[in-house]
């Protein structure tokens, strides 16, 4: 005898939601609470300038649904403030923070400025005779190559 998989599921559905009618509404928590973690990550990401970087703002996001998991299955006392707001508060700190460890040095503005840049200076004012290719010099003599 053959049974169809959404007999299953729906009678797995039914029967938790009989025996436990506050797994549904945790759901549907956990589901807009751990949605709302995604935004950090995708306002740093919007413009020409990156306010995150890719470990920050997935350590942020890994944080933020781990705190929201926790506080909704948990059942933590918020007072009536929401899960997902309070996680979102700690995935923004964790993403700062991680950004702040791995952000890379920001190049300097000019070449002046960078070390080592003006121990061979000397060395660019007399380049010497300039070396060119076979073809060049036949172009300039009036011969094709």
């Amino acid at each position: 005898m053959a049974v169809n998989h959404s007999v299953v599921v729906l009678a797995i559905a039914l029967t938790l939601g009989i025996l436990r009618p506050g797994l549904l509404a945790d759901l549907q928590l956990l589901t807009v609470s751990g949605f709302i973690q995604i935004v950090p990550g995708l306002l740093a990401a919007i413009g020409r300038r990156r306010l995150l970087t890719a470990p920050g703002a997935l350590a942020g996001l890994v944080t933020g649904e781990a705190v929201v998991t926790w506080l909704t299955l948990a059942e933590v006392e918020t007072r009536h403030v929401n899960a997902g707001l309070v996680a979102l508060a700690v995935n923004l700190l964790v993403a700062v923070a991680v950004t702040a460890l791995f952000r890379r040095p920001a190049a300097s503005p000019t070449m002046e400025s960078a070390p080592g840049a003006h121990e061979d200076r000397g060395a660019r004012k007399n380049p010497g005779p300039k070396t060119r290719t076979r073809a060049a010099m036949t172009i300039e003599e009036g011969e094709r190559p």
